[in-house]
């Protein structure tokens, strides 16, 4: 009986400990994607990628998601809310960058020139590592 009874709790925690690892490894590799997609979108945008990045350390600017683009500085922007400008005069590429992050799912369009990062990309530029 003891036997019988040792081979079925292997049995279960054998089939409990493989279903573990078939999870764990599907987990690094959906992470290990989303870091590689990551990875493609910002290689191409190394100036704004630092530009958002010190903007979200600034002294009290963590909470800030919304973001608008504007074509330079002599244009104002009214708005009630904090949040981040982001100029096409300094990133010549800046509208392109902007359809390549949205496509990726990093950012939300309130309006044609008001945006939202979302917070896994928030994260992913927190993280990111400068070379």
């Amino acid at each position: 009986m003891f036997t019988f009874l040792t081979k079925i709790g292997f049995n279960i925690f054998s089939k409990v400990i493989g279903s573990w690892i078939m999870w764990k490894g599907e987990t690094n590799r959906i992470i290990h994607l989303e870091n590689r997609k990551f990875n493609q979108v910002i290689i191409h945008m190394p100036s704004l990628s630092s530009e958002i990045k010190a903007d979200l350390l600034g002294k009290g600017q963590g909470s800030i998601r919304e973001f608008f683009i504007s074509p330079s500085k002599t244009i104002q922007i009214n708005t009630n809310s904090n949040c981040f400008i982001y100029y096409v005069d300094e990133h010549s590429e800046l509208r392109n960058w902007i359809v390549m992050l949205e496509s990726a799912g990093y950012i939300e369009a309130n309006t044609d020139r008001k945006y939202t990062f979302n917070e896994h990309f928030i994260e992913q530029i927190l993280e990111f590592v400068e070379e």
